[in-house]
């Protein structure tokens, strides 16, 4: 028995909280903010992080990574969750976008990149944002959520 096959079999999702064979599951915090847990499989403890086993018992498999929307490691609510490639999933870190260079240049200019991709030099810091989002848009298409349009 897989330790997915072992948490389907023993453990329950009930109001997006996770129970176990001992009552309600909690975890512990983790570096990062994330919260885990452990589980006795083929006679070894294995670490689990929360968010994993949320996914795992909402929808019955594991994808390659799971995200959390709100960028919030703690908040493992199913609807905050969602399948991800590692490549979508470093689209929703945050960042800037951009570096300020001061080298050889009399005001500092604003170096865009997004996706490992050079998008240009820029004279404003507002240019920059722009071709940032513009660009990681293009890259990313609907993974960028509502959660990119708030800000």
């Amino acid at each position: 028995m897989t330790l997915e096959e072992k948490i389907l079999a023993n453990y329950k999702l009930i109001d997006g909280k996770v129970y176990g064979p001992r009552g309600l599951l909690r975890g512990t915090n983790l570096s990062r903010g994330y919260i885990g847990t452990y589980i006795h499989h083929d006679g070894k403890l294995k670490r689990v992080l929360l968010h994993r086993m949320v996914y795992l018992l909402a929808h019955g498999y594991l994808p390659e990574t799971v995200d959390h929307i709100n960028r919030n490691p703690s908040d493992n609510r199913v609807e905050n969750l969602r399948a991800a490639t590692k490549r979508e999933q470093q689209s929703n870190r945050s960042s800037k976008g951009f570096s300020i260079r001061t080298k050889n240049y009399k005001k500092p200019r604003y170096e865009v990149s997004c996706d490992h991709k050079y998008i240009g030099v820029f004279d404003t810091e507002e240019e920059a944002r722009v071709a940032y989002a513009a660009a990681k848009h293009k890259a990313f298409g609907d993974f960028i959520l509502a959660y990119e349009a708030k800000k």
